[in-house]
């Protein structure tokens, strides 16, 4: 569980760098942008880029952590315990 903690809290800061060097180049480019400008950038950032990040949090329980109780690579993508996944 530490492990996947720390891998998604390593997740966050990339996708927290990734806003920033985007704020930061978009400023470079403008005479002045407002906080609320920023803000606003800000927020479309993360309505994207947070269904990525979860996506991918998903498909590493699913395929890479053999700790999860939501592995499932074994089965070639199919449970046998009776859930419905999607």
């Amino acid at each position: 569980m530490l492990m996947q903690s720390s891998r998604i809290t390593r997740i966050r800061l990339i996708l927290s760098v990734a806003v920033a060097c985007l704020l930061t180049h978009t400023c470079s480019y403008s005479a002045e942008i407002s906080p609320d400008e920023a803000r606003a950038i800000a927020r479309e950032a993360v309505i994207y880029g947070f269904p990525i990040v979860e996506g991918y949090k998903t498909l590493y329980k699913q395929s890479v952590d053999k700790n999860s109780s939501d592995y499932s690579a074994s089965n070639k993508g199919h449970r046998t315990n009776g859930e419905l996944v999607p």
